[in-house]
């Protein structure tokens, strides 16, 4: 069984690259850009690995580490600013 891997960012272009790298080296990936429903996949099934942004609009990734933590147990995360594009 592969380890489940969650990767949160409102950027859906950071995410997709997250996700398909991921899938890609045969982990269980499931995405979202919103962490409130990051929340409930985290209590739905168990997350070993969040990957999330550090400055999401809606919730920071640190708080969201907190709270996936506490719903899902003891997992790992990685939090990462992502900005594929640029500022305008």
């Amino acid at each position: 069984m592969s380890e489940t891997i969650l990767v949160v960012d409102d950027e859906e272009a950071a995410r997709a690259l997250g996700r398909d790298t991921l899938a890609l080296e045969g982990f269980t990936v499931l995405d979202t850009g919103d962490p409130q429903h990051a929340l409930r996949l985290a209590r739905q099934q168990p997350i070993q690995l969040l990957v999330t942004d550090v400055v999401a609009p809606l919730m920071k990734g640190t708080e969201l580490a907190k709270h996936v933590q506490s719903v899902s147990g003891a997992i790992r995360s990685v939090r990462r600013r992502s900005r594929l594009h640029p500022p305008a």
